[in-house]
């Protein structure tokens, strides 16, 4: 018997986050025999989250996951296919992997931030640089980004939309500090990026006006 608490594991190509909702689609024999079971355990007055760690099919890539709790089934098709919600609740270090069921199922470490003091100074920098950054998006391409204030690093990495790489390296890190400053070196990259692609779109645009004489 494992000294660690032992919950199904769902490979998948995403990284979630603590808070975070998400919807699902199950449509995979062993994955709808892992909602049955969290289900059963909800109708008995308990609670059966399951990991989401990084991979594919049965494979696990990395070792930092969340767990996620089903909220609301939306939808169940006649052929056993789920459309459920998600909510992202503790993240958790892999420390063994079992395939004693037809999903797998794993002991886990569960772990928190470290103590530190929170740097209210890198926060507002990395708002302000979120902000030239949705005002470019806006510009380019009309849509606004999900959360206008958001007050943590992982609302503005889901937010943001963060490639999953820089996603993995938020989830592992134990400091709140560490994941803005991360953030931070990213967007540093990419809006003068977006801003220079921005004005070539631009001056295209103009240059593709014709002038009546």
């Amino acid at each position: 018997m494992s000294e660690y608490p032992i919950i199904p594991l769902f490979p998948l190509a995403v990284v979630v986050f603590p808070d975070q909702t998400l919807p699902l689609h199950i449509f995979e024999s062993r994955y709808r025999e892992l909602i049955v079971d969290c289900r059963a355990a909800e109708a008995v007055g308990g609670l059966l989250p399951f990991g989401i760690s990084f991979g594919r099919d049965v494979t696990v890539e990395r070792e930092v996951g969340c767990t996620v709790v089903v909220e609301k089934v939306l939808t169940e098709y006649e052929d056993g296919r789920l459309d459920i919600i998600t909510t992202g609740r503790d993240r958790y270090r892999l420390v063994e992997v079992f395939a004693e069921k037809s999903y797998l199922t794993a002991a886990v470490e569960f772990f928190e931030d470290e103590e530190e003091v929170a740097d209210a100074l890198l926060l507002e920098r990395v708002r302000e640089e979120y902000g030239r950054l949705s005002l470019l998006i806006e510009a380019e391409s009309g849509m606004q980004l999900e959360d206008p204030t958001p007050e943590h690093s992982f609302r503005l990495a889901l937010s943001a939309g963060l490639p999953p790489e820089v996603r993995q390296e938020l989830l592992e890190m134990r400091s709140e500090n560490l994941r803005l400053q991360r953030i931070e070196a990213h967007f540093e990259t990419l809006i003068p990026e977006l801003e220079v692609l921005h004005e070539k779109e631009r001056r295209v645009r103009s240059n593709g006006r014709t002038k009546k004489i």
